[in-house]
């Protein structure tokens, strides 16, 4: 196993990661959303240099986890604000699978948005 810090081109990879320990861990909006909502979120964090995440990877060279953390939250959460229409818009699948989404997405949305 090595550890190195992760590119943008790693999204789908952390994005298939994180949705699939939802079996084991299923607390918290992003364990209700879909892989097109964490690709998006993944994209958008790895794109933001406030942004750091260390990938843990196989002799085969896929990503078998994964530790994320920030240099500056405010600095993050104004990045996402820039960017949520385009998580809201992947968010969509999401909902129309499970309408009762919108309510955990408004009051999250308000939690961390309206600040």
């Amino acid at each position: 196993m090595r550890y190195r810090i992760a590119k943008v081109s790693d999204y789908k990879a952390l994005a298939n990661i994180h949705f699939n320990i939802r079996s084991t861990y299923s607390i918290g909006i992003f364990a209700k959303l879909g892989k097109p909502f964490l690709r998006k979120y993944y994209k958008i964090i790895l794109n933001d240099p406030n942004s750091v995440i260390v990938c843990a990877e196989g002799e085969d060279r896929i990503i078998h986890g994964f530790c994320s953390s920030t240099l500056d939250v405010e600095a993050q959460m104004i990045n996402l604000r820039q960017n949520k229409l385009q998580l809201g818009l992947a968010a969509i699948s999401s909902v129309i699978l499970k309408p009762s989404l919108i309510k955990h997405l408004l009051d999250r949305y308000n939690a961390t948005w309206n600040n």
